[in-house]
């Protein structure tokens, strides 16, 4: 079960099979980041928590020390991306929200919006439609929303 000091000068401690980390285990780089979760033939894999060494944290699914299928990625500005991944990236279908408010929702292709989806921004406009490389285009209808002024003092 370890702690046992790896070739690369990180640290694991948990199962091992036949010489390789397989099963629940918890894995520190010497970067400071850290992976908690289930290992298959030496790779990350099923369901873990990374915490790099940037603060950045994802929890979801793995595959061959990859995220792919469901996740969570929180970045250190309170950011979130809850969607699918697919090979490291945002790939699917996906909800980011910014702490300023602001939201999207819809198709990820190589982390980037890309495909149908909605966009709130924080004073209430939208935008429901098509997005290439994070880009509004194409087909698509945006709404604002504006403040109304009747019940501002005149002075």
């Amino acid at each position: 079960m370890g702690p046992f000091k790896l070739a690369d000068g990180s640290t694991y401690e948990g199962q091992f099979n036949l010489g390789q980390r397989h099963g629940f285990g918890r894995q520190i780089w010497v970067d400071g980041s850290v992976y908690e979760g289930f290992w298959e033939r030496d790779k990350c894999n099923d369901k873990g928590r990374l915490i790099n060494a940037e603060g950045h944290v994802y929890v979801g699914d793995w595959k061959d020390d990859k995220a792919e299928g469901k996740g969570r990625f929180k970045h250190i500005d309170g950011t979130t991306y809850d969607g699918d991944w697919k090979n490291d990236v945002q790939c699917g279908y996906g909800r980011e929200t910014w702490n300023d408010g602001s939201i999207y929702e819809g198709m990820y292709a190589d982390s980037l919006k890309n495909g149908t989806g909605k966009f709130v921004w924080i004073d209430g406009s939208k935008y429901e439609g098509e997005f290439v490389k994070n880009d509004i285009c194409g087909h698509g209808k945006k709404l604002r929303k504006y403040l109304i002024l009747r019940d501002l003092p005149m002075t």
